[in-house]
């Protein structure tokens, strides 16, 4: 159901700043790695100095939800 009240749908608020043209390219997630969710893969990642798993993991959290 949709809220009549809600006529911008194109914006998206981050703080107290509000963000124009907030559109999600979803052709950007075809490779999802299910150990990115996943504490031990990443703690390893961290103990093994697997800097460029580690690259990858943010730079997938950052491209999926904009917070680094």
């Amino acid at each position: 159901m949709l809220n009549p009240g809600i006529d911008e749908y194109a914006k998206i608020k981050v703080g107290l700043k509000s963000l124009d043209d907030a559109v999600l390219s979803l052709g950007s997630f075809r490779k999802i790695n299910h150990n990115y969710g996943d504490k031990n893969f990443i703690l390893n990642a961290i103990n093994r100095h697997d800097y460029s798993t580690l690259r990858e993991v943010s730079k997938y959290f950052y491209e999926a939800s904009g917070i680094y």
